[in-house]
């Protein structure tokens, strides 16, 4: 539910009209069980370091493709910590 159609739904809420009243109630209240189901975060997430695996499985990718520079492996590791642009 967009800003704007909880603006609305709230002004609804305080209308005569009682068939308008039910249907900012029962709106805003999907609009609320939606958000609760969210993952909404307002730090960064901590990242873990990656494992001995990881770092063999990406060092092993990046050697094979010989010729790929240094900022190729740099932005793999990028990828593996979620890093992306």
């Amino acid at each position: 539910m967009s800003i704007t159609a909880m603006k609305q739904a709230l002004e609804a809420l305080y209308s005569d009209d009682l068939d308008q009243q039910s249907w900012a109630k029962t709106n805003l209240m999907r609009a609320i069980k939606r958000a609760e189901n969210r993952n909404l975060y307002t730090t960064p997430q901590p990242r873990k370091p990656l494992t001995n695996e990881q770092i063999t499985e990406i060092y092993t990718k990046w050697e094979s493709t010989k010729g790929t520079s240094w900022a190729d492996l740099m932005r793999a590791v990028e990828a593996a910590h979620g890093i992306k642009e």
